[in-house]
């Protein structure tokens, strides 16, 4: 995706990428009991956010010392990690900032303000979903990294004619496959997927355990 172009360079989106990776993207979580105490009780709420992290972006600098913005200097880029809305901390319900984050760069053509907002779990699956509805499976890609040499297919589905299959389902008359060797993407996001319907799903859902009584 290649948006306007600076000093005769193209913004794209694998640049906001790669500075926000220099940045220190990470993720963060804090637990604070309902009252906002130390989160030693067991009524506790767990926030997660993307932050930034100033100890990883000088990590990165110090690893690609010869990386160069295309956006020109960064200017103020927030939220900074381990610094929360008092409303947050105070065990308050969250606020939309907690969900996301902005970026405020300094460009040649002037500032650039970006806002980045999460995918649900079910936005995922639609995401995933268009890719495949589209037979876009061979456009979707992630940046090539010459160092793992790795399948760069987001979304790697074939029918299964080339190969034993990691996952398989027959829907509608077809067949689709996840190739047990390469597509490395798909099995992260399946696996990643999984997880986050087991973290969603409560003990109350899941079917009650039989008794089973054995008499002589």
């Amino acid at each position: 995706m290649t948006g306007n172009r600076s000093s005769g360079q193209p913004r794209c989106f694998k640049d906001v990428i790669d500075n926000a990776v220099a940045s220190g993207l990470t993720v963060e979580t804090l637990t604070v009991s309902n009252n906002g105490a130390a989160a030693v009780k067991s009524s506790t709420t767990v926030y997660a956010r993307m932050c930034i992290d100033p100890v990883l972006a000088q990590q990165f600098r110090s690893e690609h010392p010869d990386f160069r913005s295309t956006f020109g200097q960064a200017g103020q880029v927030n939220p900074h990690c381990g610094i929360w809305p008092s409303d947050v901390k105070a065990g308050k319900q969250r606020s939309a900032e907690t969900d996301t984050l902005n970026f405020d760069l300094g460009t040649p053509a002037g500032p650039v303000h970006i806002e980045v907002f999460p995918r649900s779990t079910f936005g995922v699956y639609r995401f995933l979903g268009r890719i495949l509805a589209a037979e876009a499976t061979e456009d979707v890609r992630l940046r090539d990294d010459p160092n793992l040499a790795e399948d760069t297919r987001l979304l790697s589905i074939a029918d299964g004619s080339g190969g034993p299959c990691f996952v398989s389902i027959s829907f509608e008359s077809k067949f689709y496959c996840v190739p047990e060797n390469g597509a490395e993407s798909t099995k992260r996001i399946f696996s990643l997927l999984a997880q986050l319907l087991a973290l969603k799903t409560q003990s109350g859902d899941l079917n009650a355990t039989p008794v089973v009584r054995v008499t002589p």
